[in-house]
């Protein structure tokens, strides 16, 4: 009987539970309708949804029309959305009932919406005027890429101004926005709209014209692909304060830009490269040869553009009351590179969000301006919107300063003065238009460039997550993830572990992004990736260094060169630091640190310990330049080897020569010992310092017996061998980070990337603390450093103005004054330095600018030689093997561009 009452009591039981769990879906059901919006009314396609979450599972939703003819949902998905094409009646307004049905487990749900399709019989624009049609047809957009159904707009909504649409590959690309996807990798589809209208009065007629281009995926391409890649350890993620590209390759998948580079497919269409934008098919491979492909041209062919990207206008400039554009949303290089101003206008478009649907305004942007320029928080990356190198806001330094001493090494200077906000250069027009305004003239092409390192924060988060005093703020830990407004959102980070992103639905470019899940394992050790990737869980591994050999001859092996350089830093003051250990007194001696340099075998080093890469003998990448324009590397320039071959560093020999290396560290312990520091015999011992990971073992190593195997009882004094040691010293991240920071070693390895064209930037700005913290080591005080530098082009084109009775600018008459008759400058590196950023003829091209600018390059280079503040060793080549399913679409490397990026790479699609 017991178990008679039990058997019917847990039927009871179960047949509630089920009520509670359909209760529940039912429910969930019901919310989702609710959420659920649609147009009333129609004068074009629309999106609706394909899903809602929910806490209880995704609801999803279907869709059908009662007039086919009229509404059309579209068969497949894009992203989580449905696209409904309108297809206008003629004469008069039509309804149409959309049906949607929901449906969660086995409980399933309809809803019915009206939509009134409006026929293209609006208003009458009155005074219509071709200006009013080209502003008409510049408000049309189209998304560039597709996969799926687009909206293609049907009328403007007036009843004189019509609209048309060609297609020359209605097959792929209709005018209506059907879509059927091609084979293969996808191609373009060329689309002509003509905006023509008739002038009511005189019943002119008027006609403008506007040429888009989309790129249809290819049915080889999964448009939901799933991409995974290792990444390193991080220590923030706020772009305020993050400083290393294991970092900057976190937060980059979240962020966006005015303006974004891309390959200049207009120029390739105009010049016959190619047919539509994505076409690589006339660019030579990267292992074709002139004689495999002769019909086929270099990569550099394309070069580079700005195009739109959260802007919807190129920046405006107030005193030239343009935007520099040679047609609507292309870019007129030339004159972007050309003019200059200090006031610029910038247009935001109106559909911006954050990932959680937070809006972006222009009242964003001023936010995030201003947390920038906090000197409560004191941001690392601050300078960006002060220093005349980045954007140079009016007041911009004044504002992050006041309060502090204008001269720290001169208190009785005294102190920067208050500076209110609105002060600053930085003021709302509107909603979503702001303007800039700048201490010192810029061009349109520097101002783009450098508001693209410029990022946004989200207001309420960045600010929900300060201390009681504001100064510091969590925001871009995993306690308060940055959120996205770009391709991508970190939806899951497991910390020391996982980073996985997934597409932003919310952003305006999604369509650009065929990855829809990147899976970020955090992996340190090369081995470690190497294993990974051999085992089919990484799509991408590095295979320089000790993995050369093994992937050299493989076929999905990418080579290229790279932007970055490294070099052993030497530190002569570790009193800043925390491990209480002194200086090495051999390490103050030049004639030392300038032994190390000739010490170092650096072929031996980039064949044996990273392979592929190139010996360094300078403080830049072998493929630096000064400007865009110019012929060739800052490394391989007469300038550059003149400056070696006369601080005795022998070029010709790779910047390796033992016996001399010898003679020099002889020198030096003879100094040392005649200063007290050292007795007669004693050792000398160098630490050098690494973070403790498997590839940074094989170089500690290679370091010491390459510098003991030189020095260690090879010379001799007062007839004693001298011993030479080099103590390793691993450390954490954590540890390393600190010490570097501090210069609290003697040497440590040490590298930069970036400013590809800006080898005269970087050989300043880099180099001395007074305008970065990037130089590792201290006690070099590299700022008073003395130079020459000759500037005869610029000097002769100044001298040639006055001459004319023409008026020199203000920085212009500055130039003058602190160069003499023959354009010949002496004086400290800040000096030089500031002379370069302050005057803004260098950033617009004239004849002589490569001579000057590479001058200039090298009278800095050389003092920091002369000094030998670190032991350059190699500039990196970038060597890396992906899986079979990745494709990238560029068929070589460009200077400019990369690979392309995550917009130009792929997974394939299963078959």
């Amino acid at each position: 009987m017991r178990r008679k009452l039990f058997a019917l009591l847990f039927v009871v039981l179960m047949a509630f539970a089920l009520v509670a769990c359909e209760n529940k879906y039912e429910r969930a059901v019901e919310d989702a309708l609710k959420q659920i919006a649609v147009p009333t009314e129609a004068l074009t396609g629309f999106k609706v949804p394909a899903k809602v979450k929910t806490n209880v599972g995704d609801v999803t939703l279907t869709w059908k029309s009662s007039n086919e003819n009229v509404l059309k949902v579209a068969e497949t998905v894009t992203g989580d959305e449905y696209t409904v094409l309108a297809y206008l009646p003629e004469d008069e307004d039509v309804e149409v009932n959309l049906t949607v049905t929901a449906k969660l487990q086995k409980i399933e749900k309809k809803k019915e919406f009206t939509v009134l399709v409006k026929a293209p019989s609006g208003e009458v624009y009155e005074d219509l005027t071709s200006e009013v049609l080209e502003q008409l047809i510049r408000e049309l957009t189209i998304q560039d890429r597709a996969a799926s159904d687009i909206i293609i707009p049907q009328s403007l909504g007036y009843f004189n101004v019509n609209i048309t649409w060609a297609s020359n590959k209605t097959e792929v690309l209709d005018t209506k926005g059907r879509v059927v996807r091609p084979q293969g990798l996808g191609t373009g589809v060329k689309l002509v709209a003509t905006v023509a209208g008739t002038v009511v009065e005189t019943g002119e007629e008027l006609e403008v014209e506007r040429t888009f281009y989309v790129y249809v995926y290819g049915n080889d391409i999964d448009i939901n692909g799933v991409y995974n890649l290792a990444f390193g350890e991080v220590n923030t993620l706020n772009p305020l304060n993050s400083t290393a590209g294991s970092e900057s390759d976190v937060y980059d998948l979240l962020v966006d830009s005015l303006y974004n580079t891309d390959y200049n497919w207009y120029k390739g269409i105009e010049e016959g490269f190619a047919q539509f934008p994505g076409d690589f098919s006339n660019i030579r491979g990267r292992n074709e040869t002139p004689f495999d492909a002769p019909n086929k041209t270099e990569m550099p062919a394309l070069a580079r553009t700005f195009v739109l990207g959260m802007a919807a206008d190129f920046p405006i400039s107030v005193d030239k009351n343009s935007n520099f554009e040679k047609s609507i949303g292309v870019l007129d290089d030339k004159a972007a590179k050309e003019n200059q101003d200090d006031e610029w206008i910038i247009k935001l478009r109106k559909d911006l969000k954050f990932a959680d649907g937070r809006e972006i305004d222009a009242h964003v942007f001023e936010y995030s301006f201003k947390q920038y320029l906090d000197g409560n928080q004191n941001n690392e990356r601050a300078n960006y919107l002060y220093n005349g190198d980045y954007i140079p806001l009016k007041n911009g330094e004044a504002y992050f300063k006041q309060g502090r001493p204008l001269d720290d090494e001169d208190p009785d200077k005294g102190v920067w003065p208050e500076t209110s906000w609105d002060e600053v250069g930085f003021k709302i027009i509107d909603k979503y238009t702001f303007k800039l305004t700048l201490e010192t003239p810029v061009t349109q092409w520097h101002l783009m460039t450098y508001l693209g390192i410029v990022c946004l924060v989200h207001p309420e988060k960045f600010e929900a997550g300060f201390d009681a005093e504001r100064k510091v703020t969590n925001y871009g830990s995993i306690e308060n993830i940055p959120v996205s407004y770009g391709p991508y959102v970190l939806s899951n980070w497991e910390d020391g572990k996982q980073f996985t992103f997934t597409r932003n639905e919310n952003f305006y470019d999604k369509h650009k992004y065929t990855i829809k899940t990147i899976n970020g394992p955090i992996i340190t050790d090369q081995s470690q990736i190497i294993n990974e990737f051999k085992a089919g869980r990484l799509d991408i591994a590095g295979v320089g260094g000790a993995y050369w050999n093994e992937f050299k001859n493989d076929a999905n092996l990418y080579i290229a060169p790279s932007n970055s350089f490294y070099r052993f830093a030497i530190s002569l003051d570790r009193t800043n630091g925390t491990s209480g250990k002194e200086t090495p007194p051999i390490l103050l001696e030049k004639e030392f640190r300038k032994a190390l340099y000739l010490a170092t075998d650096r072929q031996g080093y980039t064949d044996t310990v990273q392979p592929p890469s190139e010996p360094a003998l300078g403080y830049l990448s072998n493929i630096h330049q000064v400007n865009e324009a110019a012929s060739g590397a800052y490394a391989s320039s007469a300038q550059h080897l003149n400056v070696l071959a006369e601080l005795g560093l022998k070029p010709e020999q790779k910047g390796y020569d033992i016996e001399e290396a010898r003679n020099l560290f002889k020198t030096a312990y003879a100094n040392a010992v005649s200063k007290g520091e050292y007795e007669p015999g004693d050792k000398v011992v160098i630490e050098f310092a690494f973070y403790d990971v498997e590839s940074n073992r094989r170089m500690a190593n290679w370091v010491k017996a390459q510098y003991e195997r030189v020095f260690n009882e090879t010379v001799e004094y007062n007839g004693q061998l001298i011993e030479f040691e080099i103590e390793l010293n691993g450390l954490s991240q954590a540890q390393f980070t600190s010490q570097r920071n501090n210069g609290d070693f003697d040497l440590c390895f040490t590298g930069m990337s970036g400013a590809t064209f800006q080898a005269t930037f970087g050989m300043g700005y880099i180099f001395s603390r007074t305008f970065s913290t990037f130089l590792v080591g201290r006690g070099h005080d590299t700022g008073n450093l003395p130079v020459r530098a000759e500037i005869q082009y610029l000097t002769s084109i100044l001298k040639n103005k006055l001459e004319k009775g023409e008026e020199l600018e203000e920085h212009e008459e500055k130039f003058l004054e602190q160069v003499d008759d023959e354009g010949v400058f002496v004086g400290k590196f800040d000096d030089l330095f500031n002379l370069f950023s302050n005057t803004t003829n260098f950033q617009v091209e004239y004849v002589g600018i490569e001579e000057d600018l590479t001058n200039i390059t090298a009278a800095l280079e050389k003092a920091l030689l002369d000094q030998m503040i670190a032991i350059p060793l190699f500039s990196a080549t970038s060597a890396a093997v992906l899986s079979n399913r990745v494709i990238r679409m560029a068929p070589s490397y460009s200077l400019f561009m990369g690979w392309g990026g995550l917009t130009y790479t792929h997974i394939k699609a299963a078959k």
